[in-house]
């Protein structure tokens, strides 16, 4: 066994893994030559910097670095973070836009009032550009507007397709409007941008473009040092080997290395168990993937075939956005060794199932579907979708039309269930059944199927607007039907009246797998489910006519 050395102590105690790192801290790595490319960009007018990593690769510790260079050529600095901002601000484009301006005015002690700005007749993209255009009349010096996490605005399509266009105007009125040149955007991502955004409306194909990645193998001898661990070229690549340079990994390596007198042999040995020091963090990851059936099946693919695999888009921004893939052209790849050594040990995703269709047939003899689609076609909700998919693919695909996918569940099913039994939940899908069945008789070559709580319906020739509103007409009428078990009990929710959440998928099937329109109703339906009787549109997925 093998103790690493370290002489003597450090004070005071160097930032804590996962913490930002502070600007006078000797532990930041830099990550030459981003930060000088930054530098210069920021004093260039009307610049754009996007800085994009996966979770804790150090973006925070980064842009904490830009921000203290900014200080020093006294720019003043707006900060707008979207993982502080409250669900109800993405309700409108007109709420979002006002919230911002008013954010805006506030950090920059503006007297300008937003409301002798917002006037609807002239809309509200227009009265935000103005407000800004104001603002930067009344400023003398440059503007810095830094936006974070700005991933956390994908899953709302009406505001990206909205504001993130926005940003792109006003980048690029510094061309050719002398005011604008005062305003510098930094934009703080950690994923691939799938969005439905034009290449003429993106922000994200302008300006300067820094991508954080892992730590190089020399970062790490470096990082190391500075912690005055005495670790010998060997323990370094082998720490590598495990752990790929992940910044945070690397750090809790590190940090436990000297302060735990943990033996390199024991980090080693435990590192990929629930006794080691990444357990907190592997289990986090596995409670998301647990929930996510078909990513766990994917990621359990991933880590077990030798061969590298090309991953659907959606599958792939999953993955990455979750730190636990790498992006290599088409190819995606685990991150590090560590989650292949962890998940392979973890029977991820198992339910005691050999296949999902034995999963699928197991459900659906002991609970047989109450109701089927309009066409009278048993079978569970993936294979109903596989087979109508696989007919209605080929066909559109040739007439070029949008085909859309509503999935639907009631919202607190298995509270009614365990509370009120049964009976009353299976009435109440019997109930719910035939509603959704009238609600959509009209609808030409609708295809309609419920599996246990869960409802699908295929909607060819439907694009996402209409889509939308069927959905919102059923969970209308659902409501109306003020199930309970008790009429006693209806303010008392959300055990007392029942309600349902849906989530939509749209999409050109010559632009994507069906697989992919599938998952991305699960994750919109997922969304949904958060707030409760509520219809949502994937951020991905979310074809519109117009």
């Amino acid at each position: 066994m093998t103790y690493i050395p370290h002489s003597e102590s450090i004070a005071p105690r160097p930032d804590r893994p996962g913490a930002p790192i502070a600007i006078n801290s000797r532990f930041y790595i830099e990550r030459s030559p981003c930060e000088e490319h930054a530098y210069q960009e920021i004093a260039t007018p009307g610049s754009l910097i996007r800085i994009r990593g996966p979770r804790q690769v150090g973006k925070t510790s980064f842009l904490l670095r830009l921000i203290n260079y900014t200080k020093t050529l006294d720019y003043r600095i707006i900060t707008i973070d979207f993982l502080e901002t409250d669900t109800a601000v993405f309700e409108s484009t007109e709420k979002f836009l006002r919230w911002f301006c008013i954010n805006l005015s506030r950090q920059l002690k503006s007297t300008y009032n937003i409301d002798d700005y917002w006037d609807a007749d002239i809309g509200y993209k227009v009265c935000c550009t103005i407000f800004v255009e104001e603002l930067l009349y009344e400023i003398d010096t440059p503007v810095v507007l830094i936006f974070k996490e700005v991933n956390c605005v994908f899953k709302y399509t009406k505001i990206t397709q909205d504001f993130l266009p926005l940003l792109r105007f006003w980048h690029e009125q510094a061309r050719i409007v002398e005011i604008w040149k005062k305003l510098r955007l930094v934009l703080v991502h950690a994923t691939e941008i799938y969005v439905s955004l034009s290449v003429n409306q993106s922000p994200f194909n302008l300006g300067l473009a820094i991508r954080l990645s892992e730590f190089t193998l020399e970062q790490v001898k470096d990082f190391a040092q500075r912690y005055r661990l005495k670790l010998q070229e060997e323990q370094i690549q082998e720490l590598m080997n495990l752990v790929g340079g992940h910044p945070y990994l690397v750090h809790l390596a590190l940090d436990n290395l000297y302060y735990h007198n943990l033996t390199f042999e024991e980090l080693l040995k435990y590192a990929p168990t629930q006794r080691g020091i990444y357990s907190d963090y592997l289990r986090s990851l596995w409670m998301v993937l647990q929930k996510q059936t078909k990513l766990a099946a994917t990621f359990t693919q991933l880590i077990t075939e030798p061969t590298n695999i090309q991953l659907e888009p959606m599958i792939t921004y999953q993955l990455e956005n979750l730190g636990l893939v790498k992006i290599d052209g088409n190819i995606c790849v685990p991150c590090c060794k560590l989650y292949s050594l962890y998940f392979q040990g973890q029977k991820l995703g198992e339910t005691g199932y050999k296949t999902v269709e034995e999963k699928n047939k197991n459900q659906d003899d002991q609970n047989p579907p109450v109701f089927t689609n309009i066409n009278s076609v048993k079978m569970s909700n993936h294979n109903f979708f596989n087979f109508y998919t696989k007919i209605e693919w080929d066909n559109i695909v040739a007439e070029n039309y949008p085909i859309a996918l509503i999935l639907g569940e009631i919202d607190n099913y298995k509270v009614y269930k365990n509370q009120y039994g049964t009976k009353f939940i299976h009435n109440c899908l019997q109930v719910i059944s035939k509603k959704i069945s009238l609600i959509l008789q009209d609808i030409k070559n609708v295809h309609f199927n419920k599996e246990n709580e869960q409802f699908i319906i295929i909607l060819p020739k439907i694009d996402g607007v209409k889509a939308i509103s069927i959905a919102e007409v059923i969970i209308r009428e659902i409501k109306e039907l003020t199930l309970s078990p008790d009429r006693d009990m209806l303010t008392n929710l959300p055990n007392s009246i029942v309600t349902m959440s849906m989530g939509i998928a749209c999409t050109i099937p010559s632009e994507n797998e069906p697989s992919s329109l599938f998952l991305a109703a699960e994750e919109a339906l997922f969304e949904s489910q958060e707030q409760g009787d509520c219809v949502t549109l994937s951020s991905f997925l979310n074809y519109q006519d117009t």
